[in-house]
Parts: structure tokens; sequence; C-alpha cells
């Protein structure tokens, strides 16, 4: 689980066969959760170790989205509604 502001929570993954890694907001849609975007670059499996080394020391803790973003690049224009 990756935190964002205000209490915010999200889920990442990386889909293997196109290289895509998407984050979705944890929580009921009414509440602004299940909120699906993609990142805006693609990654293989070797790029994404790396950029994520050290990932276990700050996944779930406060502010850890933040830490995501930086190294994996920024949320693309295409946010899908789940």
């Amino acid at each position: 689980m990756w935190r964002g502001a205000a209490e915010t929570s999200f889920r990442a993954a990386w889909v293997q066969e196109t290289g895509e890694v998407y984050l979705c907001e944890h929580g009921h849609p009414a509440d602004g959760g299940g909120t699906v975007s993609l990142l805006a670059r693609r990654f293989g499996l070797g790029e994404l170790h790396a950029a994520l080394r050290g990932y276990a020391q700050v996944c779930g803790r406060a502010g850890s989205l933040a830490w995501l973003l930086e190294r994996v690049g920024p949320v693309s224009a295409r946010a899908l509604a789940a």
C-alpha cells in the first residue's frame, strides 16, 4: 500500500505484457476511491527493480506515494474510472 496526502492509499501494479504500471486508489467510488491511473512511462522488469530498489522500507509509510512517483515518473493524462 502506498500512502498519499490526506490519508489516501493506493495499490500499484505492473502489467508484464505491456510494461505499464498503474495505481488504483483504495476506497469507495463515492468517496473518490476506485480511480485507476496509468503512469507515464513503461518498464521492463529489470528497469522496474532498479527504480524501486528500497521500496520495502518505504511502502506503507505516510508520503510513500511521492517516493514511488519520484522513481517511476508522473501519472499520465490517462486516468480510468474503475
